[in-house]
């Protein structure tokens, strides 16, 4: 039996994984680039009942749109028209209604619509962002009752809450 090694170009390295572009020994900007992460801009805004997050993503396919709710976040991953996957995780602010939460994907944009459990007006979509104790309620102050002073005397005031 004659030992034979397999014929391998003098340059290939067996620790780097055949995807990484081999060098003779120097650095090269080229295969230093990572891939940047995919970004989309995304904004928010309330009504007294629900909750909506504008994806600003243009002409995304409703099959490469996937988007999971939770009661208090919300996770969608699209693939993007060049390829690219973009991701958005929120721990959200404050509880919806799963059975009313829903996405439509439109040309411009992907409209994420979530009822609020609560009619809260939201400080913040994340719950980072909102520093309010999640026990207190907000609440509308009652109207201001007129007041009338009755005196029997000038130094004497009398209060009468009506």
């Amino acid at each position: 039996m004659s030992t034979s090694t397999e014929d391998k170009p003098a340059a290939q390295n067996d620790d780097v994984p055949p995807s990484v572009p081999q060098t003779n020994g120097e650095a090269s900007s080229e295969a230093m680039t990572m891939p940047s992460p995919a970004k989309a801009r995304y904004d928010w805004y309330q009504t007294e009942t629900d909750v909506v997050i504008a994806i600003m993503v243009k002409n995304a396919s409703p099959d490469d749109v996937k988007i999971d709710f939770t009661e208090t976040t919300v996770s969608a991953t699209i693939k993007l028209p060049s390829g690219s996957d973009y991701s958005l995780e929120l721990d959200l602010a404050h509880s919806v209604n799963l059975s009313r939460c829903y996405y439509k994907v439109l040309r411009a944009k992907i409209e994420v619509k979530m009822r609020k459990a609560e009619g809260l007006q939201w400080k913040a979509l994340e719950a980072a962002e909102d520093k309010t104790d999640p026990n207190v309620k907000n609440f509308q102050p009652e109207p201001q009752r007129d007041h009338f002073f009755l005196s029997t005397q000038r130094e004497n005031c009398y209060s009468l809450l009506i």
